[in-house]
């Protein structure tokens, strides 16, 4: 079963802004491991990509920002497809319970989520 990415949640600020080094070097992930479509380039006022999967946007940047202390989350409709998606591609996946508190201003408390 393939997992629909339902939306993007920042760590900061902006999702449409992720801080890359490397914008080309960057991409080839989110398209073959994450299955997300390049839909634009933009090279003012810095080089930039948006990436689109699921009716969901995501920009990558290379804004000078420190990539190791942004990125964002993804919320989807079924979590262990999303991380079957990630475990088969040969990165390395974590689970973990934790609460989620104020993403839609509801507590959700065990909700199951992974990371790289």
């Amino acid at each position: 079963m393939k997992a629909i990415f339902k939306r993007a949640v920042p760590y900061q600020d902006d999702e449409m802004n992720l801080p890359v080094k490397d914008v080309e070097a960057a991409i080839p992930f989110y398209e073959k491991i994450m299955g997300f479509q390049v839909v634009s380039r933009g090279d003012s006022p810095f080089k930039s990509a948006i990436l689109g999967r699921d009716g969901i946007q995501i920009g990558l940047a290379e804004n000078g920002g420190d990539p190791t202390q942004d990125g964002c989350f993804f919320e989807v409709d079924d979590v262990d497809a999303a991380f079957g998606l990630l475990a088969n591609s040969g990165r390395m996946a974590w689970r973990r319970r934790m609460p989620i508190t104020g993403l839609t201003g509801m507590d959700r408390p065990r909700t199951r989520s992974f990371s790289l």
